[in-house]
């Protein structure tokens, strides 16, 4: 399918961008963006859930966000 083809290859440039920086997308974070770009979840559902992770994974490490 080429719509599923174009968001795949839309979520590995990102990867390729946030790896220079030393952050490499998550499965989870690919995951995220491909409903991002397909239109299954909103900015905002898709935003709420990166905060969401973040602040899970600095309560785990004993950091505040």
């Amino acid at each position: 399918m080429i719509l599923k083809k174009s968001i795949e290859s839309r979520i590995e440039r990102i990867n390729g961008t946030m790896a220079i920086e030393g952050m490499p997308l998550t499965n989870e974070d690919k995951q995220r963006i491909a409903k991002l770009l397909s239109g299954k979840i909103s900015y905002e559902k898709g935003k709420a859930e990166i905060i969401a992770q973040i602040k899970l994974r600095r309560s785990q490490d004993g950091r505040n966000l």
